[in-house]
């Protein structure tokens, strides 16, 4: 016998099954179920990434572990693989200064703009 609220008990006992708050004859109910049925156990693993990817989500940021990073980093320089040393890498000054540049020729620009209408008004 079909009933639309059927659908709606079962969606219920899934969420309750995955996070462990059914009682134990609905839990063997419930997998039962899944075992016969393979729309359940597909509805049972979007529940399951639902519920990893809202933890996920909510969870707070972690922060390193700085002594475990240096620790990290000492081994790496002890087994050489460092490499060369770290420098400024001459496409990021580059790149730094390029805008720095247009910004100072705009300034000087409107500087320049501005004082000829000074002159012009005679007020320099």
């Amino acid at each position: 016998m079909w009933s639309p609220w059927r659908g709606r008990r079962l969606d219920a006992q899934l969420s309750a099954y995955l996070d462990g708050e059914l009682d134990l004859p609905e839990q063997d109910e419930v997998a039962e179920r899944l075992v016969l049925d393979g729309r359940c156990r597909q509805t049972l693993d979007a529940y399951a990434t639902a519920a990893r990817l809202a933890r996920a989500a909510t969870a707070p940021p972690r922060r390193p572990d700085g002594a475990a990073a240096a620790d990290r980093l000492l081994a790496r320089l002890a087994r050489g693989g460092a490499g060369r040393p770290v420098a400024a890498r001459p496409a990021a000054r580059r790149r730094l200064l390029i805008p720095a540049l247009l910004a100072s020729v705009g300034l000087l620009v409107t500087a320049g703009v501005t004082w000829v209408g000074l002159r012009r008004r005679g007020l320099v």
